[in-house]
C-alpha cells in the first residue's frame, strides 16, 4: 500500500494502539475523545494531502472548539503535540515516507493560553472547616483528608496508598503509584519518593489501621471499603462538605496546594518541598514563588 494514501485516522489508531501499552487508561481515554475531533475534521484525509495548511486549519478548528467549551488552550496545545508525535513515530516505523516532515511540527507554538492563575490554598481556618465538617457529617472520610492536608500527597497517590508502602520502623511512606478510575499506575513522571512520618501523619495512619489489614489492601477505602472513586468523592461527599461549612470551593487537589504553600510559608526551602511533594524544583517555584519567604539577598562584602 502506498504510504502516501494512508489515512490520518488509521495512523492515529495505530499510534494510539502502541501508546496504550504504556500509558494510563486515563490518558488513553483522552486519546479517544480526541478521536472524534479528528473524526470530524480530516474525515478519510490521507496523510500525502495533509500539509502545513490543512494541520493550521485544525489548530483554528481546536481553539474554536475549546473556546465554545470554556476550556483551556492548553488542552489544544497538548492535542497539536499528540499530533506530532503521533506523526514522528509513524515515520520511525515506516509507516510514512521518512522525508515527509510533520506539519504539526511547532504548531502549538502558535497558541497563546491566557496567563494562568496561581493556586488559591485553603486558609488555616478554612482546613478547620473542612475538617469539622467531615467530623460532623463523614467521619468516615477524616482521617482520608486529614492525610491529604498533612502530605501534600496528589489525590491518586494517597487513594492508591497500600500498607506495604507504610514503613513503620523508619516511620516513612514510600510513594510510587497512584490509582485513578480504578486503574493503578505509576505515579507521575514515573518518580517515587520516601515522605518521613512525623507524630500527626503517624496518628492519622494508626486510626484505620486494622490488625486484620494486609500488606496489598489500601489504607484508605470508600464506605463500602473499596477504592475511593476521586470523582465520586469530589461530587457527593467534598461538594457537599464545602457547602455546608461555608467554605468557596476548590477541589480536592487543592489540598495539595495547600500543603506546599503552608510549607514555604513556613519557611522550608523549595527544595526540601520538592522532595516532599515530587515535584520539579522550577515547577515549584513557577507557580508558587509568592510563597517563596526565604528569598535570596544579595551579601554586603566591604
Amino acid at each position: 500500500m502506498d504510504r502516501q494514501q494512508t489515512t490520518l485516522l488509521t495512523l492515529w489508531d495505530d499510534f494510539r494502539d502502541y501508546k496504550s501499552l504504556m500509558i494510563s487508561p486515563v490518558t488513553i481515554k483522552k486519546y479517544d475523545t480526541f478521536r472524534h475531533h479528528l473524526q470530524s475534521f480530516f474525515a478519510s484525509s490521507v496523510i500525502g494531502e495533509t500539509n502545513r495548511a490543512i494541520a493550521r486549519g485544525f489548530l483554528i478548528y481546536l481553539k474554536d472548539k475549546t473556546e465554545q467549551r470554556s476550556g483551556s488552550l492548553l488542552t489544544a496545545k497538548g492535542q497539536i503535540g499528540y499530533l506530532n508525535a503521533m506523526w514522528n513515530w509513524g515515520r520511525d516505523e515506516g509507516l510514512i515516507d521518512f522525508n515527509l516532515p510533520s506539519p504539526f511540527s511547532g504548531l502549538s507554538k502558535e497558541i497563546k493560553s491566557s496567563p494562568k492563575q496561581p493556586p488559591r490554598p485553603f486558609t488555616r481556618e478554612e482546613i478547620t472547616l473542612i475538617l469539622n465538617g467531615f467530623s460532623r457529617y463523614y467521619p468516615h472520610y477524616l482521617p482520608y483528608v486529614q492525610f491529604l492536608f498533612s502530605t501534600g500527597m496528589r489525590v491518586g497517590e494517597a487513594a492508591g496508598l497500600l500498607w506495604r508502602h507504610i514503613n513503620w520502623e523508619q516511620q516513612s511512606i514510600w510513594i510510587g503509584e497512584l490509582l485513578t478510575r480504578g486503574s493503578r499506575n505509576p505515579t507521575k513522571a514515573r518518580k517515587t519518593r520516601v515522605i518521613p512520618m512525623n507524630e500527626k501523619i503517624k496518628s492519622i495512619i494508626e486510626v484505620v489501621w486494622d490488625t486484620e489489614s494486609k500488606d496489598c489492601s489500601l489504607v484508605f477505602v470508600s464506605l463500602k471499603g473499596n477504592a475511593i472513586d476521586d470523582h465520586n468523592f469530589n461530587k457527593r461527599v467534598w461538594k457537599n462538605v464545602l457547602k455546608k461549612m461555608g467554605v468557596t470551593y476548590r477541589r480536592p487537589y487543592n489540598c495539595r496546594h495547600t500543603f506546599i504553600s503552608h510549607c514555604l510559608e513556613s519557611g522550608l526551602s523549595p527544595n526540601t518541598v520538592a522532595s516532599l511533594t515530587g515535584h520539579n524544583v522550577d515547577t515549584l517555584y513557577k507557580n508558587y514563588s509568592g510563597c517563596v519567604i526565604s528569598k535570596p539577598v544579595i551579601p554586603e562584602l566591604f
